[in-house]
């Protein structure tokens, strides 16, 4: 309904106050369901027609806050923090996103949002610039090696093998 009220009404205003009024019958009903998670999360930035950016957090936030359900909050929260870390937000806003993260990971240790963040920081590490896993191994000699003996140095490591 809330996706094509618009279709039914005539005034940019009496829309909005549609919107507005069927978003919070959803959030009023269905905030602590688990659909939530996916539904309503992605639901609010498509309203940015209607709405800007501000109401699109606030709401995030505010499904976060009155939602019973953790994966429900985690995934709002999550959702805010990619909005808040977009390239064209302040740098207030960047500094918030990680506020943001690191209360998913803290708060909602348990939620996908929070599995999604830690693959993402792990996967960070193979990026250019990454601190990789340390690991041990032999070298042609015989000799043990740490990764983390060449630190600082440059390093080619070519990984192969028979399968």
């Amino acid at each position: 309904m809330i996706e094509n009220c618009d279709d039914r009404i005539e005034t940019r205003e009496a829309v909005v106050a549609k919107k507005s009024e069927l978003v919070e019958a959803l959030f009023e009903g269905y905030a602590n369901e688990a659909w939530a998670a996916e539904e309503l999360v992605r639901l609010l930035p498509r309203q940015l027609a209607w709405f800007d950016e501000a109401w699109v957090r606030t709401k995030l936030e505010e499904l976060a806050k009155r939602s019973q359900n953790a994966e429900v909050s985690a995934s709002a929260l999550l959702k805010l923090a990619e909005r808040l870390a977009a390239s064209r937000s302040t740098a207030e806003d960047k500094a918030r996103a990680v506020e943001v993260r690191a209360r998913i990971e803290r708060d909602y240790a348990s939620t996908s949002a929070a599995r999604s963040l830690l693959v993402e920081r792990e996967a960070s590490a193979y990026q250019v610039g990454g601190k990789p896993h340390d690991f041990e191994a032999t070298d042609p000699d015989g000799a043990k090696f740490k990764l983390s003996d060449y630190r600082g140095k440059v390093v080619m490591l070519d990984f192969w093998g028979f399968w």
